[in-house]
């Protein structure tokens, strides 16, 4: 693993930790829960400013921005403040690239799609019907550009560009709960995703995103 994600996993796991530590094992309002698993899904605005195709420069626009999915399954141990589960985040976006292939430019539509799958450990605090939550984790995540190149003479070329490997999540939520069984929650999520060191750039190449989604939870 290169030594740059590492230290970003380390960073963030020490993050995702440390308001644990600062906080009793037991408390009273965590001693009163009656239903420790919980499922969700939430929409929202996402943003992933690393989206390049075919490594040809290009003035992207509106395709970074897009539509976010967030859902997954959450287990907050009773007596504690510790919480396990699995979240699932989704992006899509789309619209029409201006492309600069030498003597012209072409207008390149693209579909970007975003998928990304990580096990979390985190922390919640619950007071009241109030609750916050702080969670991350290392999971996969699959991203693929679908670009229609319209040449006259050639017809339509269409250009599949595909990433995935090794991916960092955390995020923040907080949660109102309405009902015993139901609430309503807004999340602040970050998704990264590198693949390899750019010497010439000094950087390091992959997908980066982040986005907000609010939603309903259901506790059982």
């Amino acid at each position: 693993m290169k030594t740059r994600l590492l230290l970003k996993m380390l960073a963030l796991a020490a993050l995702a930790a440390l308001p644990l530590q600062l906080v009793s094992a037991k408390s009273d309002d965590a001693a009163s829960q009656v239903s420790p698993h919980a499922v969700y899904a939430g929409l929202g605005p996402s943003f992933v400013p690393g989206v390049y195709v075919n490594d040809v420069y290009m003035s992207m626009g509106s395709i970074k921005r897009g539509l976010g999915f967030t859902a997954g399954y959450e287990y907050s141990v009773p007596t504690s403040h510790w919480s396990f589960g699995v979240n699932y985040v989704f992006h899509q976006s789309g619209g029409v690239a201006k492309y600069y292939p030498e003597p012209t430019t072409v207008s390149l539509p693209i579909d970007f799609y975003v998928h990304n799958i990580t096990p979390v450990i985190g922390g919640h605090w619950e007071w009241g019907k109030h609750a916050l939550r702080l969670s991350g984790g290392v999971g996969y995540m699959y991203s693929i550009a679908v670009a229609e190149l319209r040449l006259s003479g050639v017809g339509v070329l269409e250009e599949d560009e595909e990433e995935d490997g090794v991916s960092l999540y955390l995020s923040l939520e907080y949660e109102y709960r309405f009902s015993p069984k139901m609430g309503l929650f807004v999340k602040a999520y970050d998704v990264e995703c590198y693949d390899e060191y750019d010497g010439t750039e000094g950087e390091w190449e992959g997908i980066v995103g982040y986005g907000v989604s609010a939603g309903l939870k259901w506790h059982f």
